[in-house]
């Protein structure tokens, strides 16, 4: 970017203008330009020209005081301007501001490499303006802006200055300046920006900053020469560099191995602050391969750097090329280990020695081992568990001494089934079998050792609560409570990480248990000649029925076979003497089974004779039944009395052949029913037949009493509902009262008085009778009505101009009973929260204590409709007024104030504003000397000028059915011719020096300009002439010495 800076003269011409009425100015395009008017007391000026024609051109403004503005010169604008009726002619010259046609470019040079860096600015300007033109060269470092010194051997400047110009429409003459520096062999200290400073005597302008960014050169600041290590250690070379801030993200450092460009991956690099980076490079168990020169090279945009050579030594160690690997084989087999060392050519000894579990081995002592002719291969043979460990070898030479790491053998037992159950297994449900096995393994698969079961060959999971875990490799497998399903084929199988094994097979087989279904031991009452059938229900194996075989028992005694048909027993009538316990026995080949079946009693016959027949009672009364027997003298003999089937405990008086039952005060719900009486013997029981009591509850109403307000015109149901005994519901109903006149009649025993729309008149006593055939049952309360409550406004609609105050009152007519309760409030459609009463806060919109709602400033935020609600603790009403607020009226366009000639027609126009919604209620009325002009209602006013009459103030007023607006004065001048009249010379001033020639001047002034083609004013306003002519006397100090001449 560039800077301009406009000079302040710009202004102070446009102040001398109107102050000094300076007649000549140069001004740059894009100025604000003022010309003054100077015509005395005239009046305002309307017309003004340039380069003698009138001015029409929409950029040119002339102001109410007669001045000439324009806020936007442009060199078209340049001429002579004046007013009409002013001898003051304004010499206007409009220059072109000075721009910058070329700017100089920003460069990157690497230091130390000699280059030069040149730098261009082309600048046009106003060709007036040429012999001003001054263009400097500006240097900032960064820390602060120097001119450059163009007189630097090392800066060379070339300038070139057009002097011919062209034409630039419209009306332009410009030229262009050319400059170029270079500066040679550029360094660090020439970093920083450069800018190009052009200034002429009308403006300044500089271009935009070049930066010249000078690079550091890379440096390797060290490498060590040289690193020894032995093969298979890890080596990082290092190599220190220093690269420019601002290169280094982008710089690629790599490294050089005897020619070739090593991996990236295993170089890292630390920056040891602002351009220092310490460089690694990662050699991991290095060979001889290794061994060689190395290089640091670091590549950037401007160089490439590379270090010196570092050189890299690989010693050879020993090695063992083979070494001993684990081993896993069965007793019995054969293992083999190795040990081949590798040496460079400098050892002359080698010996293998191999070792057991850390010690050395005795191969000669041990036959089963074996060795080369070099001990580098190790035989083993004949392999048992014993022989297991862990084996390696040490190779010592004369320079050195290596371990080979360790190789284990393993040697281990296969696995087998150490004892298990075996054979076939038949047996019934219900009893329990445990299948045993034991699973030996090597003790060093032991962990790894897995013993299941499998069925029919499905894996049993060890989560099965039959599977019992007695010890490692001790599996069992307990069947309790064995069914037919549990039948099949069972396995018992060990796995281990090395070998499985397998049990043989298991067949087990389940028949059914044989089963006497009895639930319970049957106890069997009868009478004699009753006839006894016992069951002996028996389930058993199909395969085993062949074999079943069904007795009978009775005390103990095996019942004859006459009343034995297999597992049933019969006795077609019964005597004393066939009382007892009978039992069954069922067998088979497999198991047998007894079961109690029951106890059989006989008994002799009772007969009821008499019982109390059927009752009818109230609530209250005292209730009393009988029953008589005969035949009962001979038995125990227990009575008791049901109701409805259920025993009651009742007192009633029992006899060996009478019993009598007696309740006092019954009730409904507690002794209502069928009762019966029942004889119990060691025989048989006997019940007659029911005898039905009816009791019939009292009939009451469930609803309480009650005292309801209601106010006019509301509606409300009086609930009433009667409980009556249900038989008697249908012939029962509801009777409506008022202050005991009959309302309503024969409604349901559960019903409502609606009370609509109530009045004054519903007040009073309701009662609810509830009419049964027994009885009627009554319930009174009280009704009163109250009167409504009115909210009332003084108005429902209010329209006022925006800023005006609004007022409105909110009267509440509410019942004495209610006035303790009124609640009034007001609220805005839209807005949930009520305005708050603040008769002397703040707010625009407030409530007074009166109710009233008060707007202090109408405007469109206050527009909207407005609710007055009045709550009591019965019943609301509510009013609302609607508020709009209207924009305020005003002249938008004032009528202008002008001067004209007789006999012309003249038009003065005044536009009003005014809110679209009281645009129909608009009129506007003009007046002439504060005097309203008959018929003149239109927005422009058509004035004929005829005699002075018709000059004055004129203005237009506007009126809505809300506001009235009155426009500023507009003054109309008619013009009537005025010579020019001006003052006497004043006297001459004194003498501006008293010897050898001074001046002295005299003036005079306009006392009334010209106007309307009145004689003009002499121009000479000002003199001056020559005083004192006569040389001034010679005065000498008195210590001067003349000297001869």
């Amino acid at each position: 970017m560039y800077k301009v800076q406009c000079c302040v003269f710009v202004l102070c011409t446009i102040l001398a203008l109107a102050v000094e009425g300076a007649r000549n100015t140069e001004l740059l395009a894009g100025s604000k330009l003022l010309l003054p008017c100077d015509r005395g007391r005239r009046g305002p000026v309307t017309d003004w020209t340039v380069n003698g024609k009138y001015i029409q051109h929409p950029e040119l403004t002339v102001l109410r005081n007669g001045s000439l503005y324009i806020s936007n010169l442009k060199t078209y604008h340049a001429g002579e301007y004046s007013c009409s009726g002013s001898r003051t002619v304004y010499q206007v010259v409009v220059l072109e501001r000075t721009v910058v046609t070329k700017q100089p470019q920003s460069l990157e040079i690497l230091d130390g490499t000699q280059a030069d860096a040149t730098f261009q600015c082309n600048f046009r300007y106003d060709f007036a303006l040429h012999e001003s033109v001054h263009v400097t060269w500006k240097f900032n470092d960064g820390q602060s802006t120097r001119n450059l010194d163009l007189r630097s051997r090392r800066i060379s400047e070339r300038s070139y200055y057009g002097r011919a110009f062209f034409l630039q429409f419209p009306y332009s003459k410009v030229s262009t300046t050319y400059h170029t520096i270079t500066i040679r062999n550029i360094g660090l200290e020439d970093d920083g920006w450069y800018s190009c400073y052009a200034e002429t005597s009308a403006d300044v302008i500089e271009t935009e900053l070049a930066r010249l960014d000078v690079k550091k050169r890379t440096e390797i600041l060290y490498i060590p020469s040289e690193y020894t290590v032995r093969r298979g250690e890890t080596v990082n070379l290092h190599c220190l560099t220093s690269i420019d801030s601002s290169l280094v993200n982008e710089a690629e450092i790599i490294w050089i191995g005897n020619g070739r460009k090593l991996d990236p991956e295993r170089s890292s690099v630390i920056k040891l602050g602002k351009d220092k980076q310490n460089v690694t490079y990662s050699l991991e168990e290095v060979g001889t391969e290794d061994s060689g020169e190395y290089k640091c090279r670091v590549i950037t945009s401007f160089e490439t750097t590379t270090s010196e050579v570092s050189r890299l030594l690989v010693r050879t160690g020993t090695e063992i090329i083979q070494q001993p690997e684990n081993i896993q084989v069965s007793e019995g087999g054969s293992a083999e280990f190795r040990c081949v060392p590798k040496t460079d050519g400098q050892v002359t000894s080698v010996q293998v020695i191999w070792m057991k579990n850390g010690k050395m081995l005795e191969v000669e002592e041990n036959r089963r081992l074996e060795l080369n002719s070099d001990r580098s291969i190790l035989r083993l043979f004949n392999l048992v568990s014993d022989d297991s460990g862990a084996f390696s070898c040490t190779v010592r030479t004369n320079f050195d001494e290596v371990s080979s790491r360790t190789g284990v053998l393993l040697v281990w037992r296969p696995t087998r089934i150490l004892d298990q159950t075996r054979g076939s297994i038949t047996t019934v449900t219900g009893t329990s079998r445990t299948l045993e096995c034991v699973v030996e393994t090597d003790p060093t698969f032991t962990d790894s050792l897995k013993v299941f079961w499998t069925k029919d060959d499905e894996r049993i999971s060890m989560e099965d609560p039959r599977v019992s875990v007695e010890a490692q490799g001790h599996v069992d497998l307990v069947l309790d409570n064995v069914q037919q399903e549990d039948s099949g084929v069972y396995h018992c199988k060990g796995k281990t990480v090395k070998d499985s094994v397998k049990s043989d097979p298991v067949q087990l087989t389940v028949r059914q248990q044989t089963r006497i279904t009895v639930s319970e031991v049957r106890k069997v009452e009868l009478l004699e000649e009753e006839r006894l059938v016992l069951i002996c229900p028996v389930q058993v194996d199909s395969v085993l029925r062949p074999s079943l075989e069904v007795k009978w028992f009775t005390d103990g005694a095996e019942v004859g076979e006459d009343k034995v048909d297999g597992e049933t027993i019969e006795i077609s009538s019964v005597e004393a003497e066939d009382s007892g316990s009978y039992s069954c026995t069922a067998s088979t080949e497999l198991d047998q089974v007894m079961s109690v079946v029951g106890v059989v009693r006989v008994f002799p016959r009772v007969y009821l004779t008499s019982q109390t027949e059927d009752q009818d009672l109230l609530e209250g009364d005292t209730l009393v039944l009988s029953c008589s027997a005969t035949g009962a003298g001979t038995s125990e003999v227990n009575w008791s009395w049901t109701k409805d089937g259920r025993n009651i405990t009742a007192d009633y008086t029992d006899y060996q052949n009478y019993t009598e039952l007696r309740i006092d005060s019954v009730k409904q719900i507690e002794e209502e029913g069928e009762y019966t009486c029942v004889l119990y013997t060691k025989l048989e029981t006997l019940v007659s037949n029911p005898i039905r009591v009816r009791i019939f509850q009292p009939s009451r109403i469930l609803t309480s009493s009650w005292n309801i307000e209601l106010v006019q015109g509301q509606t409300t149901d009086i609930e009433c509902e009667g409980l009556t005994d249900p038989r008697l519901a249908s012939a029962s109903s509801i009777s409506w009262l008022r202050n005991e006149e009959l309302v309503s009649g024969m409604n349901p025993v559960k019903s409502s008085l609606p009370l609509n729309s109530a009045s004054l008149s519903d007040s009073g006593i309701y009662t609810c009778m509830l009419n049964t055939p027994l009885e009627n049952v009554t319930v009174s309360g009280t009704v009163t009505i109250l009167q409504s409550t009115i909210v009332e406004v003084d108005k429902t609609e209010v329209r006022v101009i925006k800023g005006s105050r609004v007022t409105v009152s909110c009267q509440v007519t509410a019942d004495k009973l209610l006035e303790d309760s009124v609640q009034v409030s007001w609220v805005k459609e839209g807005e949930e929260e009520e305005i708050l009463h603040n008769p002397g806060g703040e707010e625009n919109v407030f409530v007074q204590q009166d109710n009233s709602l008060v707007i202090l400033s109408g405007s469109k935020e206050t527009e909207g409709e407005y609710t007055c609600r009045a709550q009591t603790r019965l019943d609301s009403d509510f009013m609302s007024v609607s508020v709009s607020v209207y924009e305020n009226t005003r002249v938008n366009v004032e009528p202008r104030s002008s001067k004209v000639s007789l006999n012309t027609i003249h038009n003065i126009v005044c536009s009003v504003l005014v809110d679209p919604q009281i645009q129909d209620s608009l009129q506007i009325q003009w007046l002439h000397n504060n005097i309203e002009l008959p018929g003149a209602t239109d927005r422009q006013l058509q004035i004929s000028v005829e005699d002075g009459s018709s000059a004055g103030v004129y203005q237009c007023r506007a009126s809505t059915s809300l506001d009235t607006v009155l426009s500023s004065k507009s003054y109309l001048q008619v013009e009537v011719r005025v010579d020019c009249k001006m003052s006497d010379w004043t006297s001459w001033s004194e003498c501006s020096r008293s010897c050898e020639g001074g001046i002295q001047s005299r003036s005079r002034e306009v006392l009334e300009p010209p106007r309307y083609g009145g004689s003009p004013c002499d121009t000479e306003v000002y003199q001056e002439q020559a005083c004192n002519p006569q040389c001034c006397p010679l005065v000498c100090d008195q210590h001067a010495v003349l000297k001869d001449s």
